[in-house]
């Protein structure tokens, strides 16, 4: 079987197009062997044909302009049809499967695509051994690229739309937003208060019979750290983070409330074993000095998802870690303009299990994935249906 060094991405778009010319000049250049692979992806099987053909006529044109600078290439066609598969969310996942896997069978070991860059992945000139690693890595930096694209339009559309609607509507929306993420986020963590008792306490102050008062105080404390985090012109650091969680718990746990905690815990249900007491303190310091070198480079997405993760995995408290983290992540989001996401009680399940894996596995992608296809999923109504594809 023929080995290629360069294998090209291309879709023909004016951005793959500089990437194209880049990746000729090289193989003129070194005088080396080039391919161009087009992966055409139908939402249906009988788009798949129309697909195809618009790829042949990229690669046909690809092909051409190489004989032109004098530079033989091979084409590589793939079409996937996603009939079966989610609409969302993979598309992009595919289309980096199936350009590393040409680049394994024919021993590529520069892969040039096209972008708002050109882009360049280089294996080696022998197949390397972790393989399998480095097309991980490939593909997680395709996939943020492309699901960051429909999230910019859901900001887009979301900014668009909060134009149109009247301030007292705003107001109503937005508590309406707060009791749902206040009963879900202490659902999630043991409340006994129902969504519609929940929903009386925190709109007409009543309070439910037969339950914890406990239930009931964290509840209100919640609702209104939540408001006081939204209107915080403060960045995210350490005292602040101490201050809300002592704001959340100083009526029902005074003990733990604002303070790092000082003895093992254990997470029910878990494999995994939070960090010693001992490693906390420097973790934290670890954690802020991400943020800060982050938080103005990194997609406010990938940001509040991270913040999160990486602060629930820290673990500092001995209660509230998931409460607290939740309430960062919509601080995130909410910084930077985005709608806020809600992490619904009864689809705990992925959540617990996409937290539980990242964790045990050290694989930020895991969660990301989970959390980029949720976020997505809860705000499909500020997306055109075609954006979906």
């Amino acid at each position: 079987m023929t080995r290629y060094e360069i294998l090209l991405a291309t879709d023909g778009t004016a951005c793959a197009r500089r990437a194209e010319i880049a990746a000729m000049k090289i193989t003129r250049s070194y005088n080396i062997r080039m391919a161009a692979i087009y992966v055409a992806v139908a939402r249906k099987d009988s788009e798949r044909e129309e697909l195809v053909a618009r790829g042949e006529e990229v690669l046909e044109r690809v092909l051409k302009t190489g004989a032109g600078m004098g530079v033989d290439i091979q084409k590589l066609m793939v079409g996937v049809s996603m009939q079966r598969m989610p609409k969302m969310g993979v598309r992009a996942e595919i289309i980096a499967q199936a350009i590393l896997d040409a680049a394994e069978k024919y021993g590529v070991h520069t892969i040039v695509m096209g972008g708002e860059e050109k882009k360049e992945k280089y294996l080696g000139k022998a197949l390397p051994q972790n393989i399998e690693e480095l097309k991980r890595q490939f593909v997680s930096e395709i996939y943020r690229e492309k699901w960051f694209d429909l999230f910019d339009k859901i900001k887009e559309e979301y900014s668009a739309q909060g134009e149109t609607i009247p301030p007292s509507a705003q107001e109503k929306e937005l508590e309406n937003f707060a009791i749902k993420f206040t009963y879900d986020t202490n659902r999630i963590e043991g409340s006994t208060l129902t969504f519609r008792e929940t929903s009386l306490l925190l709109e007409k102050s009543i309070t439910p019979n037969a339950k914890p008062m406990r239930d009931v105080k964290e509840a209100e404390a919640h609702r209104s750290v939540f408001y006081e985090v939204l209107d915080c012109k403060k960045d995210l650091s350490l005292d602040l983070i101490l201050y809300f969680h002592k704001k959340l718990f100083e009526n029902t746990k005074k003990d733990i409330a604002g303070m790092i905690r000082q003895h093992q815990v254990t997470i029910a249900g878990s494999r995994f074993t939070p960090p010693f007491p001992a490693e906390i303190y420097p973790l934290l310091m670890d954690f802020f000095r991400w943020y800060r070198k982050n938080k103005d480079k990194m997609h406010a997405l990938e940001l509040a998802a991270l913040v999160h993760l990486k602060f629930v995995t820290i673990h500092p408290f001995a209660d509230g870690n998931g409460r607290i983290s939740r309430l960062m992540m919509n601080f995130v989001l909410n910084k930077h303009g985005f709608p806020m996401f809600n992490i619904a009680y009864e689809k705990r399940a992925g959540y617990y299990s996409a937290l539980e894996r990242s964790q045990i596995k050290k694989d930020e992608m895991i969660f990301l994935q989970w959390f980029f296809k949720r976020y997505l999923n809860e705000n499909t109504k500020y997306l055109k249906e075609e954006s979906l594809i």
